[in-house]
């Protein structure tokens, strides 16, 4: 059941123009709507191209497949060969395999390939026992290769008794997407651990710029679960993103939920990026790294995690045992996400020109930690000190804990370059929010009085608070 396609099971180069197929097509490995597997493996296939081809039906596994990999809408892998102004309508069910990797409704697997002009409408569903992964609505994985102009329109789900890796609305994973669409709710159900899940792609190895994910992301795991964002779950850089769905995680045992993004989980720069949906996180174990806006920067890049020209609305609501002051285990995710949950970030370096509107709201039955409007923890460096400037909060904090209740809002404004942060929060909060930066906080007069935390402010500088009673 290897190399099977509605038109061709096998293409070794060559040019496929204006073709088309709809038929039924079952296999387990290297199955495509219109082509099973097109080009060859190391070889580079001079002029191998797929353009203006479409396929309909439906594409499938048969129950209980032992391993299968390369299932595409269109074709299930693709070598050195470039697809351009193609569709595939085509359902995709993968049902109880035992490994199932690199689903796509348009192509399965892509390497040193680029897809271009393309789309794909029907619905991805992946069930494997052992463990899937890199499963998205156009791709499953585009290594070595750009994603462009390109969307996806229909739901995408994986589910496993095991790990759940890289799945997305759009690319499960892919080396780079420019102005990438992905409309379709994406769904992730495992056992063990989720990771790696976002509304446009799971994730993306470098940069996503133009990306738009609109349908809602869903995590359930048991071990644990990280990386996850309404558009993408970790990337490098995003630049021009949108998120409008919302974002809900929950592992239902005592293990940990990290960088959870309202755009991304976890990256380097986010730039002119907006996201509208709400954050809920529910956890028996510990909860670290989440932002209306960025979850986690990379915790070895101390001089990054920047997010720019952004703004968040929406709400954020976690439920954990704790929210601890220090590193979050993710759960063998191969990264440790810090701690801190913020309306804009997690954790991260600075923040500039960016607003949040909404709300946070932590309940856990222990300690809680770095939870801020802005950031739960800007990171310090030695040389290079972290900056919040011209940042626009119009929300609320609200902490219910085994140490107590505490609350704040209203709004502020940062609108002074040369000063990192003024924040104002009400006397009830604990000084968990400002605490890790090193700042002072000047004494309220009143016990219904206002506290104001400056973070690295400038000497000399003069500050004007409204200590007006709430």
């Amino acid at each position: 059941h290897s190399y099977v396609g509605g038109l061709a099971g096998i293409a070794l180069g060559g040019q496929i123009t204006d073709a088309s197929a709809t038929a039924t097509v079952a296999g387990t490995t290297s199955v495509g709507g219109l082509v099973g597997v097109n080009g060859a493996e190391g070889r580079r296939l001079s002029g191998s191209t797929i353009t203006n081809a479409s396929a309909g039906g439906t594409v499938s596994v048969p129950d209980g497949a032992e391993s299968t990999e390369y299932v595409g809408g269109l074709v299930g892998q693709l070598y050195t060969a470039d697809v351009t102004s193609s569709t595939a309508n085509v359902n995709i069910d993968v049902r109880n395999a035992n490994t199932a990797t690199y689903v796509g409704g348009l192509v399965g697997y892509a390497n040193q390939s680029h897809i271009t002009g393309s789309q794909a409408t029907g619905a991805v569903n992946v069930t494997g026992s052992s463990s899937v992964g890199y499963i998205g609505g156009l791709a499953g994985d585009v290594y070595g290769g750009e994603v462009r102009d390109s969307s996806a329109h229909g739901d995408v789900a994986g589910s496993s008794a095991g790990l759940v890796n890289r799945v997305g609305g759009l690319v499960g994973e892919a080396d780079a997407v420019e102005n990438g669409t992905a409309r379709g709710n994406v769904t992730v159900d495992s056992n063990g651990l989720a990771v790696g899940v976002g509304g446009l792609a799971g994730g993306v190895r470098n940069t996503v710029k133009d990306g738009t994910a609109t349908g809602t992301v869903m995590v359930e795991a048991d071990y644990g679960s990280g990386l996850v964002g309404g558009l993408a779950g970790i990337l490098y850089t995003v630049s021009n993103g949108t998120a409008t769905g919302n974002v809900n995680v929950t592992v239902e045992t005592a293990n940990s939920t990290v960088a959870v993004g309202g755009l991304v989980g976890q990256a380097d720069l986010v730039k002119s990026g907006k996201a509208t949906g709400d954050i809920t996180v529910a956890t028996e174990g510990s909860a670290g790294g989440i932002g209306g806006l960025l979850g986690s920067m990379f915790p070895e890049d101390y001089d990054q995690g920047r997010v720019e020209g952004s703004e968040y609305t929406g709400n954020i609501v976690v439920t954990a045992d704790n929210v601890p002051d220090g590193p979050v285990n993710g759960a063998d995710l191969g990264e440790t996400s810090y701690a801190g949950i913020g309306g804009l970030a997690g954790y991260a370096f600075s923040i500039v020109d960016t607003s949040f509107d909404g709300s946070v709201t932590v309940t856990a039955e222990s300690e809680v930690e770095n939870v801020d409007r802005v950031a739960g923890i800007l990171q310090e460096n030695a040389e290079l000190n972290p900056r919040v400037r011209n940042v626009t909060v119009d929300g609320s904090v609200e902490i219910n804990s085994g140490n107590g209740a505490s609350t704040s809002g209203g709004s502020s404004n940062d609108d002074d370059d040369d000063r990192s942060s003024v924040d104002v929060r009400s006397m009830a909060q604990s000084d968990a929010a400002g605490a890790q930066d090193g700042g002072s906080d000047v004494a309220p007069t009143s016990a219904t009085g206002f506290v104001v935390s400056m973070r690295n402010v400038d000497g000399g500088e003069q500050i004007a608070v409204d200590f007006t009673e709430q």
